[in-house]
């Protein structure tokens, strides 16, 4: 089961690696500096970018190098089951600098003291998530993402691929903007 190909579409490749780590690699490129866009303030570009799969977006703590951050998704599949997810999770940011490339790293781990009803809402199974983005040059940034979940038992192929393609319209959403600000 390892390394199993979910979708590979568009330059944006989501891979099971393991039956509970996966990984999202994509490049975003502009003929402008994309360094500016890629700091803590992406998490909400993204959520901007997708105000049909986000219902709410708060920043908790605000730092130049953290961020505790709770998002709410929209109900999206009330009709199945499922009930409504939520993320509450930090994320800090380092950058390191080398001769040759940049490379900005987010990590994000959850944060579990949200005082929520646990019968509408469920907590995305996410325990860990690594997102590292490697500047080729100004004008290329290449997104390597490894996330870790919980209940990996849950994860059938049906709820993968749902889950890829949920991913896939968030990213290339994302490479959409950045590809075309001038």
């Amino acid at each position: 089961m390892d390394n199993k190909i979910l979708l590979d579409k568009n330059g944006v490749k989501f891979i099971k690696v393991t039956h509970d780590t996966f990984h999202i690699a994509f490049a975003v490129e502009n003929s402008l500096d994309v360094r500016p866009l890629i700091n803590l303030n992406l998490l909400k570009l993204l959520h901007d970018l997708n105000p049909d799969l986000f219902d709410s977006y708060a920043e908790v703590n605000r730092a130049e190098t953290e961020r505790h951050i709770y998002i709410l998704f929209k109900d999206l599949f009330a009709e199945l089951g499922i009930p409504q997810y939520y993320y509450n999770f930090s994320v800090v940011s380092t950058v390191n600098v080398s001769q040759d490339t940049s490379t900005i790293t987010f990590i994000i781990e959850p944060l579990h003291n949200v005082d929520t009803d646990s019968t509408t809402l469920m907590a995305v199974p996410l325990t860990q998530c690594e997102l590292v983005c490697t500047l080729i040059n100004n004008t290329t940034g290449q997104f390597n993402i490894t996330a870790r979940i919980t209940n990996a038992e849950l994860f059938n192929s049906f709820f993968e691929k749902m889950v890829a393609m949920i991913v896939y319209k968030v990213v290339n959403r994302l490479k959409q903007f950045i590809s075309t600000i001038t």
